[in-house]
């Protein structure tokens, strides 16, 4: 049995130079679009995979700059704070506190509500029953303190090592 491939030119030290500018300028501009979007984070409480990143200065096209930002760095960014999530969760559930802190603690991390507070009452549902509590500054100062420890002492993705993906 015969096949027949494809073979391409080798490639020379320019082409090899031209490929490593581009990744270095990718990986870059990874990692400002990463410190962007954690702005936005600490601002608004969440990543936004559609934000305007016009502002990004980069040699690289608008197109591949949104496909960084939508398909690399925000999913990134929200699995990491994802496994931030269930970090807190434990934290809580083994912290010396009242119930009724807990279940406003935990619905605090449900809702992403560390460092922007959305809701004046947590509901808190256990089995068939429906549970309202007012959350003080007191709590919501906890969960603040909690979240942005946590971020402190977890290293946060660097984007060192990102490939370069062509859509």
């Amino acid at each position: 049995m015969y096949r027949a491939i494809e073979v391409g030119p080798p490639l020379t030290n320019k082409k090899l130079s031209i490929i490593k500018d581009i990744l270095r300028e990718y990986r870059k501009t990874t990692k400002d679009i990463a410190n962007y979007q954690w702005i936005l984070f600490f601002k608004n409480g969440s990543f936004n995979r559609k934000a305007n990143i016009k502002h990004v200065k980069s040699n690289i096209s608008e197109r591949y700059k949104h496909t960084i930002q939508y398909h690399v760095v925000v999913p990134m960014l929200d699995s990491f704070v994802s496994n931030l999530k269930n970090r807190f969760t434990e934290i809580v559930k083994s912290a010396n506190l009242a119930e009724k802190s807990k279940k406003v603690l935990l619905y605090l991390n449900r809702n992403n509500e560390w460092l922007v507070k959305k809701s004046e009452k947590a509901i808190y549902v256990n089995n068939k029953t429906a549970e309202e509590y007012t959350i003080t500054e007191e709590e919501g100062l906890l969960a603040e303190k909690i979240f942005k420890h946590m971020i402190s002492k977890w290293q946060k993705p660097r984007f060192n090592k990102v490939y370069n993906i062509v859509c």
